[in-house]
């Protein structure tokens, strides 16, 4: 719920040029405090700023401060488009005589990332959805002048 409404606060800061606490809280419909008390978290971990106005004080998101904590999956944060996945899918299996589903590994390459889940693209060129769940390996694109190595999750 904490999480949320930090998330909440922090779009809702984004669409602003600034905001008062007051005013932020009445449009999360949430108390005056509750939200003075995340917005000194916030300040304090650099990505919001404040700056006195009048009789009071107001809160904005600096100028050319990107927010990537949306990625709050280990795997995520640690994915970057281009690099090459092993997951596990069982997209187009057959069910076997127990009913059941036994899925199989496949390598792509991430094309974009989203909170929840990569787009990836596959070696014949079809394009596929992966939950970050799925994931088993990380092989980093091939930087100018180094290696890539397999890291096992």
């Amino acid at each position: 719920m904490l999480q949320a409404l930090r998330d909440r606060m922090l779009e809702e800061l984004s669409a602003c040029k600034e905001v008062k606490a007051r005013n932020l809280a009445e449009e999360l419909g949430v108390c005056t405090e509750t939200v003075q008390d995340k917005i000194r978290i916030l300040v304090r971990e650099g990505i919001v700023a404040k700056r006195r106005k009048g009789s009071g004080t107001v809160y904005y998101i600096p100028d050319g401060k990107i927010i990537e904590d949306r990625y709050k999956n280990p795997i995520a944060r640690r994915v970057e488009v281009g690099d090459s996945i092993l997951y596990s899918t069982i997209k187009a299996c057959d069910v076997d005589s127990a009913n059941a589903r036994s899925g199989f590994d496949r390598y792509a390459t991430v094309i974009a990332k989203y909170p929840k889940f990569a787009l990836v693209v596959l070696p014949s060129g079809v394009k596929d959805s992966v939950n970050w769940m799925d994931v088993k390996k990380i092989r980093k694109a091939k930087k100018p002048g180094g290696t890539s190595h397999g890291k096992e999750l």
